[in-house]
């Protein structure tokens, strides 16, 4: 089984390290209490093979799962396996059914309509009247990705297409780890000139768990107001930096700002 996981604390360290035989085997020992959780399922011992850097795009897809207190997801795994899994799993007694009050306790749902990475310079030097130019080819916004939980931890998350004023669910939410990683590694050690990821948001609306639990592709989920009227948050490592409104810009996308937070300009 082919696992990824948030390498975090002591794991992440272990990430530089260069010794490939060295780096599994303390690996194999950080997570020999975590991959135990397997044993229970008929599975047997599990250990560690190999431990590298995840080069893929941070939007994928798999079987989500917790083992102690670390998140991962399943990206390849045999069909032995699947099978002894499927087993284990149906004879599991079902889940008790969630109270009332837990049940209607609503969360608030992250529309997600893009990106780009912006010099910390620039952030600084924005304010209202100004336009972020968006990293588009087209000046309109016909696809998202719909969020909910924290931002830079583990997030439901599903992809979503735009019609006016409604979201179309086209796949399933699935838990996944919200990150973001530069495609290159700063070159410098100006902070004014680092690159940082600009997310734009919009706060649209809030949904009780139990319908966040049914929710299913090709379910509609109607806005409060479309999309280009609606307020759109610049964030930056989960922190909203500003706020804005969608505007065309010839064949672009751009953000006309609307306010920017004091400690943005307070650190230029």
């Amino acid at each position: 089984m082919e696992l990824r996981i948030a390498a975090r604390d002591g794991l992440a360290l272990l990430l530089n390290e260069d010794d490939d035989s060295l780096r599994v085997s303390i690996a194999g020992m950080l997570l020999a209490d975590r991959l135990g959780a397997f044993a229970p399922l008929g599975l047997g011992a599990a250990e560690v093979i190999a431990f590298e850097r995840d080069a893929e795009p941070d939007d994928c897809h798999g079987i989500g799962m917790t083992l102690g207190d670390l998140d991962a997801i399943a990206l390849t795994a045999s069909a032995p396996l699947l099978a002894t899994l499927q087993a284990a799993v149906g004879g599991l007694a079902p889940p008790a059914q969630q109270p009332a009050w837990l049940a209607a306790l609503r969360v608030n749902t992250r529309l997600r309509i893009g990106g780009r990475t912006a010099s910390a310079a620039l952030l600084q030097s924005l304010r209202p009247g100004d336009v972020l130019l968006h990293c588009t080819a087209s000046a309109a916004v016909t696809s998202g990705d719909v969020l909910w939980g924290i931002a830079g931890g583990v997030v439901l998350r599903a992809p979503v297409r735009l019609n006016l004023q409604q979201m179309i669910l086209e796949a399933s939410p699935t838990m996944q780890h919200d990150t973001f990683e530069p495609e290159v590694a700063p070159s410098t050690s100006n902070v004014a000139e680092l690159e940082l990821p600009v997310q734009l948001e919009v706060d649209q609306l809030a949904l009780s768990l139990s319908t966040l639990s049914g929710l299913q592709p090709g379910q509609i989920l109607e806005l409060s107001v479309p999309v280009d009227q609606a307020d759109i948050r610049l964030v930056v490592y989960g922190q909203t930096i500003g706020t804005g409104r969608l505007l065309a810009v010839g064949e672009h996308l751009g953000v006309q700002i609307l306010s920017m937070s004091e400690s943005t300009h307070a650190d230029a």
